[in-house]
């Protein structure tokens, strides 16, 4: 099944991400974010299919998913938080749901064509999520 093949590849690129440690939360997210850019962007059209086939996933399967990706997001920044890196003000869920919405939708209006080349858009991400979340104040 495609969805399935899919699925599989997401899987892989968050399994690698989950066995990063090294390095600050803030260096760890930086690559996630990074990574997470530059898969969106190689495999475009099948993030585009899976995000419109995942409402026909059952509700239970469709949020383990979105979970498991929000979820690491989501303990990197209150790591972060912990170690004062990262804005102590934000709320952990609210901002790993809005970083994780946020880059699965690059699909709807990036082109490797256009104006930004790929490195470019992930050094912009990086530094937009490192911003949001505080990690340039430190």
């Amino acid at each position: 099944e495609v969805l399935a093949e899919i699925h599989r590849k997401g899987m892989g690129l968050l399994e690698r991400m989950e066995a990063d440690t090294d390095g600050s939360p803030a260096d760890r997210l930086a690559r996630f974010v990074d990574s997470f850019v530059r898969h969106q962007v190689d495999n475009r059209l099948d993030a585009e299919l899976f995000d419109r086939e995942m409402r026909s996933l059952e509700p239970a399967r469709r949020m383990e998913i979105a979970d498991r990706f929000e979820a690491h997001f989501r303990t990197l920044i209150e790591e972060g938080q912990r170690e004062g890196v990262f804005d102590n003000a934000l709320d952990p869920v609210a901002a790993s749901k809005g970083v994780f919405l946020m880059l699965n939708h690059l699909y709807v209006w990036y082109r490797p064509e256009g104006r930004l080349a790929v490195d470019d858009l992930a050094a912009n991400y990086v530094r937009l999520v490192g911003n949001a979340l505080g990690a340039a104040r430190g």
